[in-house]
Formats: C-alpha cells, sequence, structure tokens
C-alpha cells in the first residue's frame, strides 16, 4: 500500500543560525535553511526512475528561558519554537505551504557537556496532493552532548 512505501530523498542543506541573548536566562534562536532536495519519482505505490527536484524554505524561531541560575550545576531550560516550511519549484502544485512544526520542551543537565530534553512536537503538514494533511503529535526525546573543541 502506498503508506508502506519508503520513498527516499537526498538534501542539500545551507543555514543560518542567529542567537540574540535577552538577558542572562532569556535567549532568541532564528534559523534560517534552504533545502535542496532530490525526492525520489514514484506512483503512490511503486518507486520510479529518476528523481524530482524542489526547494524547501525554512524559518525557525525559538525562545529558551534558563529556569534556575547559570552558576547552578544542571542548568534547566524551557524551549518553545515554531518553524515554518514553504515549498518551491516547477512540480509543486498543491502544496507550497509544507509543513509547520510547534515545540515546547524541557531541557535538563545531568552531568557536565550532557543533557536529557523531553518535549511535546505538533507537526502540521500538507501532503502532495490537493487538500490533504498529516496532523502529527509527537513526544520526543533528546539527548545533547556538547563536545567542545
Amino acid at each position: 500500500s502506498s503508506l508502506d512505501l519508503v520513498v527516499p530523498e537526498k538534501r542539500l542543506v545551507q543555514e543560518i543560525n542567529l542567537s540574540n541573548p535577552l538577558s542572562n536566562r532569556f535567549t532568541l534562536q532564528q534559523r534560517f535553511r534552504i533545502d535542496e532536495r532530490f525526492i525520489r519519482k514514484n506512483n503512490g505505490s511503486d518507486l520510479l526512475d529518476g528523481y524530482a527536484f524542489n526547494f524547501r524554505f525554512r524559518y525557525k524561531l525559538q525562545a529558551n528561558y534558563k529556569i534556575n541560575k547559570e552558576e547552578a550545576k544542571n542548568v534547566t531550560t524551557l524551549k518553545f519554537s515554531d518553524e515554518l516550511m514553504i515549498n518551491a519549484g516547477s512540480g509543486i502544485i498543491y502544496n507550497q505551504f509544507d509543513q509547520n512544526r510547534i515545540y515546547a520542551g524541557l531541557e535538563q543537565g545531568i552531568i557536565k557537556n550532557i543533557s536529557a530534553e523531553l518535549g511535546y512536537l505538533h507537526w502540521f503538514q500538507q501532503r502532495a496532493t490537493d487538500n490533504q494533511f498529516f496532523d502529527r503529535d509527537i513526544i520526543r526525546l533528546t539527548l545533547h552532548h556538547k563536545i567542545k573543541i
């Protein structure tokens, strides 16, 4: 069935990240990203020869708030973000709006340079066919390891 079809995608990415500390505890982060996407052609149930190409423009705004003081051994950070993705290209007919991801999470320091983050992600995505959408609720667990070079 079409739900079992795995469609390969190759992607080139360029991004710019900006971080604006507004206080000792509050930081706004922005990410501007361009994806050059090469998506395997398919008919909904089988893969076909060749790849279709399109651009995807992404903008993410994230707010981070450190709940405890900077000097705390294990910092706790509250995170909120919203990422909007827009498709562009000659093959894009119905889904210029690709998706929107809204996230809220809590990151907790465990030991030096290691933290864990637990959060909720609401993922709303338009499919390539007209007026069909995915509406997903996701619980995300992330392990962060910061390496200083």
